[in-house]
């Protein structure tokens, strides 16, 4: 081969290489240039819009509803969502993007927890979102849905894909998420600090009562009517009492139905007058349920005036065991055992 030859066979590589190179950044499949746009279009510029969110799973069903006095969760009777929950769920959802394209064979969903709620054994969960344009007309432009999968063992993220496609990606920014009612409602019931408490009244369902008080001039909670001879288990155990109503928190909600039978009840005085009285019940079940009834002096303190009464007469609360004790104390959770003494 003369030198033309070989100059001319050289230029002719060197084109075809261009070619390629160009061929790979002009003409990329389509999938990879979705690499970093938003999984859900649109749904940024539409956040304010949205009035429903729908999670489906093999274990349950949620509806989230903005009504006219908030966002509430339908399966529990309207009562209000946990809302910071909510906004960084649909926030994440809105900011997530596409970041590593993965298979798209259908045997291999399951490992990657993105097959149809309908699969035996499906770990996903199907996520509708709609704005108030899709809810009043039913036009696809303004409604977005999404299978939620496993989180990622490598790069951040989790494994989603797109209801009747059959691409599976990786995206960031989606928080994990669940479809049962109970873990998104609004699982505050109260909060009243200890230092606002001057009395409380215990009553067991057999009938048996205790009294503990704040001392005048300690200012320490004291149990005054100790059975002769008996000790406190520790010296400030009393003020484990007061406390009672902080921070108190549901697991469940349901609205109030029929009276209880074989119940306990916590009542606190507050220092304004107002009385907060809770009671206690476990039922056949050996779940823990909670009623609260306040009434407010004439004059509440910002902290009891705060409180829903309306939310709180309505309806009931499940807690757990451990806040569920909180309100069902006795003389012998306080006083040294025998085994103690000895």
């Amino acid at each position: 081969m003369n030198r033309k030859m070989l100059g001319l066979a050289v230029i002719a590589i060197l084109a075809m290489g261009l070619i390629v190179i160009a061929n790979q950044f002009l003409d990329r499949p389509e999938s990879d240039k979705q690499i970093g746009q938003p999984v859900l279009q649109g749904l940024k510029q539409r956040l304010d819009d949205v009035v429903l969110v729908h999670l489906e799973s093999a274990h349950g069903a949620t509806i989230i509803e903005r009504t006219e006095t908030g966002w509430s969760v339908a399966e529990r009777a309207d009562y209000p969502v946990n809302f910071e929950k909510l906004s960084d769920f649909l926030v994440g959802l809105a900011d997530a993007t596409y970041v590593e394209r993965k298979t798209s064979r259908q045997e291999h969903f399951a490992a990657l927890g993105v097959s149809d709620i309908t699969e035996q054994d499906s770990n996903s969960t199907l996520v509708r979102i709609a704005s108030a344009a899709a809810s009043a007309s039913g036009t696809e432009e303004e409604e977005w849905q999404l299978l939620i999968g496993s989180e990622s063992t490598g790069i951040a993220g989790r494994f989603v894909r797109t209801p009747g496609v059959s691409q599976v990606w990786l995206a960031d920014d989606i928080v994990n998420v669940d479809a049962l009612p109970e873990n998104w409602i609004d699982a505050n019931i109260m909060h009243i600090d200890a230092e606002h408490i001057s009395r409380v009244t215990f009553t067991a369902a057999s009938g048996d009562s205790m009294v503990a008080i704040r001392d005048e001039e300690s200012d320490e909670f004291v149990l005054p009517g100790l059975p002769d001879g008996a000790e406190l288990r520790y010296d400030t155990i009393a003020e484990v009492l007061s406390r009672a109503l902080v921070n108190v928190r549901a697991t469940d909600v349901r609205e109030r139905e029929g009276s209880w039978e074989k119940v306990s009840t916590a009542e606190f005085q507050i220092n304004d007058g107002s009385r907060i009285t809770v009671i206690a019940m476990t039922d056949d079940k050996n779940e823990h349920w909670l009623r609260v009834d306040v009434s407010l002096a004439q004059v509440p303190m910002d902290a009891v005036a705060a409180l829903d009464q309306a939310r709180l007469s309505t309806w009931e609360f499940q807690v757990e065991s451990h806040t569920y004790a909180r309100f069902t104390k006795i003389m012998d959770d306080m006083i040294q055992s025998e085994t103690q003494e000895s």
